[in-house]
């Protein structure tokens, strides 16, 4: 049974809530099981705040491929989540000045996002289904409420971390049974 949408939803935001103003946490990558009852918790795995964000993905996707081989006895994870901290700033937009897309475009590049005095810190928690759908809890730091976003397969927001993510989901639903190749079934 496919999980609903409003259970995975739920996790993204039970994890963004375990968060809480604890801030300057590790990150972490997290599987999660279905049941066609409940979501449980599996792997759990911090990631130290001095490991660089580039190397995210090759954590993702190598935490999958050991979780298949070394518990393939195991149920396999249904989803995987990942928790994380990061400072970001408003893209540039249409009638933005030249000094701003500069400084963004350095920031981005030189990784000084932190730096740049109009940077925000959000929390952002990312839950990837093996049927491609992505969630999206985040709250900013400072600010009020969690923003939510769901992302139906093939639509998600492009990035190395959600990509890994939603890779090494379906790759573990595909491994373990749990669903067709991409672009066979459900969508």
């Amino acid at each position: 049974m496919i999980a609903p949408r409003e259970v995975l939803a739920a996790e993204a935001r039970k994890l963004i809530e375990f968060h809480g103003e604890d801030w300057d946490s590790m990150h972490a990558l997290i599987s999660l099981h279905w049941d066609d009852a409940a979501i449980t918790y599996g792997t759990w795995m911090a990631i130290d705040l001095a490991i660089s964000p580039a190397r995210f993905p090759a954590l993702i996707t190598g935490a999958a491929r050991e979780r298949l081989d070394k518990h393939a006895d195991d149920p396999p994870p249904y989803a995987w989540a990942f928790l994380g901290e990061f400072f970001g700033m408003t893209e540039p937009r249409p009638g933005d000045t030249a000094e701003y897309r500069d400084r963004f475009d350095r920031a981005r590049r030189d990784r000084t996002m932190h730096e740049q005095p109009d940077a925000t810190e959000s929390a952002i928690a990312w839950v990837a289904d093996v049927h491609g759908r992505l969630w999206q809890a985040a709250m900013i730091r400072g600010r009020d409420g969690i923003h939510e976003n769901f992302y139906a397969p093939g639509r998600a927001r492009r990035g190395g971390i959600t990509d890994a993510l939603i890779q090494a989901a379906c790759v573990t639903g595909i491994a373990s049974g749990l669903t067709a190749p991409p672009g066979q079934g459900w969508n």
